[in-house]
């Protein structure tokens, strides 16, 4: 039976990983499945939980926490290469608070199976503040005209064998994992689906937090995006 790992970053949100790997464990997957969890230094460690946590249907169960807190990206990274070390045959990555909804694991999982390919969910339906939506479509339009490439999906997604050890191999994985896959021009299919509902509490992607997500995205084409605007002062001083 082929191995499955679903890597999941967590930052103190206790309550939504066990709602989360509750809803987990109601696939029906045709896989072994394991479990890793990167507490990214939550204020009470994050396997403390864990032990108090239904999690039968995993084969093998690792929490590893982070010495200082990274960022969610770092963390991903980290768990990617743990996923690498286990051999794992398919890799998922997703959020921990519920708005990477676990019914489309087994979709994404199912097309990555038949193209060998990574599959990625492509951003439906969002329940963040207009507010926040429209500096969102502003973000994308930027990273659009600066990079030349589209980024309409985020970390939710499957990632072969192959793949996965492409994506562990670049540098700029622990920076911003979805730049990664586009600048690394490896195939990828995607399967649009709606984002759910954080299962409790708020959202920590403000405004402010937001914009250093973007950047961190736009450093990954650093090289494409000083060529651009390079282009574009000299277009303007010619101009004058």
């Amino acid at each position: 039976m082929s191995k499955l790992t679903i890597v999941i970053p967590v930052y103190n949100d206790e309550k939504c990983i066990v709602k989360l790997l509750t809803e987990i464990q109601k696939n029906k997957f045709d896989h072994d499945v394991n479990l890793i969890i990167i507490d990214d230094c939550s204020s009470t460690p994050l396997y403390l939980t864990l032990q108090k946590t239904n999690l039968t249907k995993f084969n093998l169960v690792l929490c590893f926490r982070l010495p200082c807190n990274m960022g969610h990206q770092f963390a991903i990274a980290k768990g990617l290469n743990r996923s690498l070390d286990l051999g794992s045959d398919f890799t998922v990555v997703m959020d921990s608070d519920g708005e990477d909804m676990p019914k489309f694991i087994l979709p994404l999982l199912d097309l990555s199976s038949k193209t060998n390919q990574i599959t990625v969910a492509k951003r439906g339906k969002r329940y963040e503040s207009t507010k926040f939506k429209m500096f969102y479509f502003f973000y994308r339009m930027i990273f659009s005209l600066l990079t030349g490439n589209k980024l309409n999906f985020g970390n939710f997604s499957v990632l072969p064998l192959e793949q996965l050890k492409s994506i562990c191999a670049c540098s700029t994985t622990s920076v911003h994992f979805p730049a990664t896959i586009l600048k690394s021009k490896l195939n990828f299919n995607f399967i649009k689906v709606d984002r759910g509902k954080r299962y409790f509490g708020y959202t920590k992607m403000n405004l402010p937090a937001l914009v250093y997500h973007g950047l961190k995205s736009l450093s990954v084409f650093s090289s494409s995006v000083i060529s651009r605007m390079l282009i574009a002062s000299s277009s303007f001083l010619l101009v004058l």
